[in-house]
């Protein structure tokens, strides 16, 4: 007797995305206004002062959905008006983070200085 076939697709699952060398996250850094590497240089982040009159409720979900669709991995942090996007993970700042990043920068929502945010 013949084993049935399964008429399923073997099982894949993605590569881990790659971590980029400093020399590349650098050089992105450059054209990213606001954006800067964050300890332990695993990171990006930016910060965002944001109008106090409910900005933040449309922009976090705006974020969410920009790193989503990015592939990015987003820690968020949220206080009042001010965001903290940091973007990354344990492998380190991918090409889908610095992707996202730019999406950001260019999506309108101006970030702030961050030693002033703080």
């Amino acid at each position: 007797m013949t084993p049935k076939k399964s008429s399923r697709p073997p099982h894949t699952t993605e590569p881990p995305p790659t971590q980029l060398k400093a020399e590349r996250i650098q050089l992105a850094l450059a054209t990213l206004p606001g954006w800067s590497l964050a300890a332990p240089r695993q990171r990006i982040e930016c910060f965002f002062r944001l109008a106090p009159e409910g900005a933040t409720d449309r922009f976090v979900p705006f974020v969410l959905a920009t790193c989503r669709e990015e592939g990015s991995v987003v820690e968020m942090s949220v206080r009042e008006n001010l965001v903290v996007v940091r973007l990354g993970g344990a492998g380190g700042v991918s090409a889908a983070d610095l992707t996202a990043a730019r999406a950001l920068a260019e999506s309108g929502w101006a970030p702030s200085a961050g030693a002033l945010a703080a």
